[in-house]
């Protein structure tokens, strides 16, 4: 389905193609941006027009089969880094924008896409978690908190493991406020070791119609920003 502009809403997630697509679209408002995590869309393109997607079944972490991997238990330990919530947001997407992967050519992150999700921190549903070394970053990620369910959007790393470290921060900081999950929207090797699996279709929706009654403006005030040491 074609969306001219942003009044057109989005066709019920069920009517995707096999793959997951909903619809595409030229516009990259932040009012499409929430419309879209709200009903468990998101964005992912090459090149415009904007693709949205809404992979069934899911891949989410529900906190109850969370899990922290051995080869990382060594690190949370050590107190070399310093952890810190939405002081540098720009600085975590430019990183994930720009740093070299070895298993990718490049990144869906463009820079109309990047100044879009920085609107929605100023707005206050797009947060991050940062890893510092002394000064400098080292490492974090980010995503959308709509109701209860954070969306995992990306995360970077400069040094060994330190984005897992980012993630198990932002596991604790959610638990600590009864979130549901974090939707992880594809399966990697990395957040299956961290307890991720698939959910089935109706049980993902049942989430998604459950998350529309969380006040939000509750909600934005928890995930405050703060730097603590690891």
């Amino acid at each position: 389905m074609h969306l001219a502009d942003d009044d057109v809403p989005f066709p019920h997630p069920f009517y995707q193609t096999q793959d997951g697509l909903v619809a595409i679209s030229s516009s990259l408002s932040t009012k499409r941006l929430v419309e879209a995590y709200t009903w468990g869309i998101f964005p992912w393109y090459d090149q415009k027009p904007v693709l949205w997607w809404c992979p069934l079944p899911r891949f989410m972490i529900s906190f109850k089969y969370f899990k922290i991997p051995k080869s990382l238990r060594s690190l949370l330990k050590r107190h070399d880094y310093s952890v810190a919530i939405n002081t540098s947001f720009r600085a975590v997407i430019e990183q994930c924008k720009t740093i070299k992967r070895p298993d990718q050519n490049g990144t869906w992150i463009d820079d109309d896409m990047m100044e879009s999700y920085i609107e929605l921190h100023h707005m206050g549903l797009a947060h991050s978690i940062e890893i510092w070394e002394g000064e400098e970053l080292v490492g974090g990620l980010y995503g959308l908190a709509i109701g209860k369910i954070f969306y995992g959007e990306s995360m970077f790393s400069k040094r060994s493991n330190v984005s897992k470290l980012a993630f198990v921060k932002l596991v604790e900081l959610l638990k600590k406020h009864d979130f549901y999950a974090i939707d992880c929207q594809m399966e990697t090797p990395l957040l299956k070791s961290f307890g991720g699996a698939y959910v089935d279709p109706l049980e993902f929706w049942s989430m998604i119609r459950n998350n529309l009654f969380i006040d939000q403006k509750y909600l934005d005030k928890q995930l405050t920003s703060g730097t603590q040491t690891i």
